[in-house]
């Protein structure tokens, strides 16, 4: 299976409830888990970030909504403050820490949470190995069709067993003429034809070129 195709995206990626985090019943190391849950969504976070003065800690996403709302920062300037959801504390709009500055031991604490794949495959991994098992490796995550125009959304696993090579849009070639057409095309291609849009889409691309 070619790499491209085996590392299809969800297509949940970029839905903010995908992006807070994972569920704490997910959660197989429970204790260690429960200290890194966003007091925003009660999520195991998937991205963490932390505040230097309170300490407190939060999904990325959960915090970003919460200094963007126009009644806790209303001014979009990143000198203007806004107050921490849990005490209240006052901090800029650059001052949260994310992940990749922890210090060590709290990414280290981080990485030994260990939870279940969110589809129910045997997958057990820390929160970051799971966010890309979730969003690029589980074989029962939705994913789009990789043909061109084909707006097929299904579990990865019956996509690629059941879907796309029988797909219309599935891009295919003469065995004559060479040339690309999709499987839907099949029964109405002329080569003659096709070869002559061909070369006059050619002939038109060299004349914008040269002249």
């Amino acid at each position: 299976m070619p790499a491209s195709i085996k590392h299809l995206p969800n297509i949940k990626l970029c839905d903010a409830e995908y992006e807070q985090g994972f569920d704490q019943n997910l959660l197989i190391t429970k204790e260690l888990g429960e200290c890194f849950i966003c007091p925003i969504c009660f999520w195991v976070p998937r991205r963490p970030v932390v505040l230097k003065k309170c300490g407190h800690g939060f999904c990325e996403v959960c915090l970003t909504k919460h200094v963007l709302h126009p009644a806790n920062l209303p001014n979009m300037d990143r000198f203007s403050t806004a107050k921490c959801p849990v005490c209240s504390t006052a901090f800029m709009k650059f001052e949260p820490v994310p992940y990749e500055k922890f210090c060590i031991p709290s990414k280290k604490a981080f990485n030994l949470i260990r939870l279940k794949c969110p589809y129910g495959c045997s997958y057990i991994g820390s929160p970051h190995d799971m966010d890309d098992h979730q969003s690029y490796e589980c074989e029962k995550r939705t994913v789009l069709c990789p043909n061109l125009d084909c707006i097929e959304k299904k579990e990865f696993k019956k996509l690629f067993e059941e879907h796309i090579m029988a797909c219309d849009k599935l891009r295919i070639y003469c065995k004559s003429c060479f040339l690309p057409m999709t499987k839907a095309d099949v029964e109405n291609h002329e080569c003659k034809e096709s070869l002559a849009r061909a070369l006059g889409g050619m002939i038109k691309t060299w004349a914008l070129v040269l002249y």
